[in-house]
């Protein structure tokens, strides 16, 4: 997805589907289940994975995405990171951030 995520425990997502516009997790979450935030599809490229130490790894990416929020098209491409860490012998998104690549 096009947001930035954090522990759940945390709540906050510094990043929405709208460039510039924060909510908090309940409220994407929400929006997925409601059908308010449509991820239609979406296709990947330039994927790296790197091991920051055997319990962190980031990922980054760019993807071609058909998506809509609110009855807006955001569709476009975008590249992410995303960050993910070992906890409690699980593996959990702990920041997961997406960007609109702006067309010329």
């Amino acid at each position: 997805m096009v947001s930035t995520f954090r522990n759940p425990a945390r709540s906050r997502i510094p990043q929405s589907v709208s460039a510039g516009q924060d909510f908090w997790l309940h409220e994407f979450i929400n929006d997925v289940k409601s059908g308010t935030l449509k991820l239609e599809s979406s296709k990947y490229a330039d994927m790296k994975v790197q091991a920051a130490d055997v319990e962190m790894t980031v990922v980054t990416y760019c993807s071609t995405d058909k998506r809509n929020y609110k009855g807006k098209d955001i569709s476009g491409d975008y590249r992410s990171i995303d960050v993910f860490a070992k906890r409690g012998g699980r593996w959990q998104v702990i920041v997961s951030q997406g960007t609109k690549i702006a067309t010329q």
